[in-house]
C-alpha cells in the first residue's frame, strides 16, 4: 500500500501543526502554576458532573485525588507528574518539589507548612495520602489516596472521622 501524505492538498502542513501544538502545550502548562496537595497540577483536575466528583489525571495515569486543594505555585507544573508511593519523601508532591529544584525552577508554598489538622507550629508535618474506610480516615501507606494533607506525627496517630479533623479539604468531599 502506498503511503500518502495526509496533509497533501491542504493549505497547511505537518510542520505548521507541530509548531501550533508546541505553542499550545507550552501555554497549557504555564496557564495555571498551582499544584494540588496530591502532587499534580491543578490543570489536571476536572469536575465530572456525572460522578459529582473531582478527577485527577496526570500524564498517563489516574490519581484518586478528590480534592483540588492548591498548596504550591510553581514555574513548571510538568515537574509534578510523579505517583505517590508512600508518605513524606515518597509522596508525589515531595517528588515534584525535588524534580523542580533539580531543574532550578521556582516554587512557592501557598499554604502554611503546618499540620492541616492541629496547625501546631512546633510540630513538623509530613505529606500523607489518606482514604476513607467507613467513617474513619486512614493512611494509604504505599499508594496514592483520594485525600492528601500535611499532617504531624501526633495527628497521624489520632486520625478519626473526617468531620472532626478540622481540615476543610477532608470534610468537603465524600
Amino acid at each position: 500500500m502506498e503511503t500518502v501524505d495526509p496533509f497533501d492538498g491542504l493549505d497547511f502542513d505537518l510542520e505548521e501543526v507541530k509548531k501550533i501544538k508546541e505553542e499550545q502545550d507550552e501555554r497549557r502548562w504555564i496557564k495555571d502554576p498551582r499544584v494540588c496537595s496530591c502532587g499534580h497540577g491543578i490543570v489536571r483536575h476536572k469536575f465530572v458532573e456525572s460522578r459529582n466528583a473531582w478527577v485527577c489525571e496526570p500524564a498517563r495515569m489516574s490519581c484518586p485525588c478528590k480534592q483540588k486543594e492548591p498548596v504550591l505555585e510553581v514555574q513548571d507544573t510538568r515537574d509534578f507528574l510523579s505517583k505517590t508511593k508512600g508518605h513524606g519523601a515518597r509522596h508525589a508532591l515531595a517528588l515534584g518539589i525535588a524534580i523542580s529544584q533539580n531543574k532550578g525552577h521556582w516554587i512557592r508554598w501557598t499554604v502554611d507548612k503546618l499540620c492541616f489538622i492541629c496547625k501546631d507550629p512546633d510540630e513538623r508535618p509530613t505529606l500523607v495520602a489518606l482514604k476513607k474506610v467507613g467513617d474513619n480516615m486512614v493512611e494509604t501507606f504505599e499508594e496514592p489516596g483520594p485525600y492528601n494533607a500535611l499532617i504531624c506525627q501526633r495527628c497521624r496517630q489520632n486520625l478519626k472521622n473526617p468531620a472532626n479533623l478540622g481540615y476543610e479539604g477532608l470534610r468537603s468531599v465524600d
